[in-house]
């Protein structure tokens, strides 16, 4: 039996701990998936969207200042991310990430910076998560504050080179 060693599905650390002195590898239970890759230490119990993960994504953001040569791909990612937190907080009703993302400003103080950045990659980016965020957030608040937002209008007016 293959053993996959980059992710563990892992519910209750008793039941883990338990398949684990059988030599048996523990199944997850459907709809009970943990992601144990980003924090060690915790007998790999974490949410992949938890709300931590979410915070420190917008550190992420807050901390950002230069781009250096390798920095376009790292940075397509977050946004990237970003939205995916987002979407998934719309889709099982999890406002808090919106309503961190509004109290943090994401859009005008954090996504404008990249815009400055110069980099077709991420100016790609930045529209392709604008238009995902747009077509998938259904409740009208939070619709309306991304589409009353100066960032948005900023998006729409800049002239782009990507040639």
């Amino acid at each position: 039996m293959v053993e996959n060693t980059r992710r563990r599905l892992v519910v209750d650390s008793s039941d883990e701990d338990e398949a684990n002195e059988n030599n048996i590898p523990y199944l997850a239970r459907p709809g009970d998936v943990r992601d144990d890759r980003t924090k060690k230490g915790t007998h790999g119990i974490n949410l992949k969207y938890s709300l931590d993960k979410f915070r420190s994504l917008l550190d992420y953001f807050r901390n950002v200042q230069v781009l250096t040569p390798d920095s376009p791909p790292y940075v397509v990612e977050k946004v990237r991310n970003l939205a995916e937190f987002l979407v998934y907080g719309q889709e099982y009703g999890r406002s808090a990430y919106f309503e961190e993302f509004i109290e943090e400003n994401v859009c005008q103080g954090h996504l404008s910076r990249f815009l400055a950045f110069n980099n077709r990659l991420i100016h790609i980016q930045l529209i392709q998560t604008m238009s995902i965020l747009v077509q998938n957030i259904k409740e009208k608040s939070h619709l309306f504050y991304l589409l009353g937002n100066p960032f948005l209008n900023h998006l729409i007016t800049y002239e782009f080179r990507f040639a």
